[in-house]
């Protein structure tokens, strides 16, 4: 997308998901390991925000950042031109595509102490504005950009977080938190590791051979007279088997077997009748009387 050269409608800030995925595919998923304190930034554009010259510096740094894509400066520029013009959604977007194009770069910013007061003079006149109705993201990514370049680094972690909150500009918001993370460690280093205290040495010890006592072993006793054995007891006698008799063949009386049978179904299909007939005064007869199967 082109920046552009006058006060013209920007699209708004992209969405988490855009972001995200325009994040990972500029390859910066981590803050380069080695810290820099950058060089002071050159250029007309700068002097022209240090002159109180929005315009002509919006124009000056659309100009290169179309030209040239890859440097984040131009974009810083871009959106501080535009913080000088109250427009505040416009310069959100544009941090927003520096951070997410490279925060290395951004990470060498050094501005004019000049431009930096101008810039923060202007955002201290639009915060009541923008945050009347409460945070407004794009305001706390322009100001969270404005505080770390100023080394206000208690400030720009306080935007980072309140920009967590939201869920917006994911990408923008793990860069510039890194970016704070990095320059909180540059400018107040953690302490070397103390030395480790010193061990003393063990006393040595003389070890003394130990000698044991020879034990006395007792002449044996001779082994007493034997016993004569006791004459074994013969084995019992076991019984004598018992013959089973056999026993009697059953007769088996088929035709009883077959008139108890009878007698127990006609004694169902009684039942059955008279259990109907009762349930028939009950409920009353069947609506169909046609339809309703015979009593078996």
């Amino acid at each position: 997308m082109r920046y552009p050269t006058s006060a013209v409608a920007l699209p708004a800030c992209p969405n988490r998901l855009a972001l995200l995925c325009a994040f990972c595919l500029t390859g910066w998923l981590a803050v380069p390991s080695h810290a820099s304190d950058g060089t002071p930034v050159e250029g007309r554009g700068w002097d022209l925000i240090a002159q109180d010259q929005p315009v002509s510096a919006q124009s000056w740094f659309a100009r290169r950042a179309n030209a040239d894509r890859a440097d984040s400066s131009y974009k810083v520029g871009y959106a501080f031109a535009l913080v000088l013009r109250g427009d505040i959604d416009q310069a959100g977007w544009a941090v927003e595509r520096a951070l997410v194009n490279s925060a290395f770069q951004v990470e060498q910013l050094r501005l004019p102490p000049d431009v930096i007061d101008r810039i923060g003079r202007k955002l201290d006149g639009l915060e009541r504005r923008y945050q009347a109705y409460g945070f407004d993201t794009c305001f706390g990514m322009v100001r969270g950009l404005h505080a770390y370049l100023d080394d206000d680094l208690e400030l720009a972690q306080d935007q980072v977080l309140q920009l967590e909150t939201t869920g917006r500009h994911f990408g923008a918001t793990a860069a510039l938190g890194a970016l704070v993370e990095r320059r909180r460690l540059v400018l107040n280093p953690p302490p070397p590791p103390a030395a480790p205290p010193a061990v003393e040495a063990e006393p040595q010890y003389t070890i003394q051979p130990v000698v044991a006592p020879v034990p006395v072993i007792p002449a044996a006793e001779p082994d007493p007279a034997p016993v004569a054995a006791a004459p074994a007891e013969p084995a019992p006698a076991e019984p004598a088997a018992v013959e089973e008799e056999p026993l009697p063949p059953v007769e088996v009386d088929f035709n009883l077997i077959r008139d108890r049978l009878q007698q127990m179904g006609d004694a169902m299909d009684r039942f059955s009748q008279r259990l109907a007939e009762d349930i028939n005064q009950v409920t009353g007869p069947p609506a169909h009387p046609a339809a309703a199967e015979p009593t078996p």
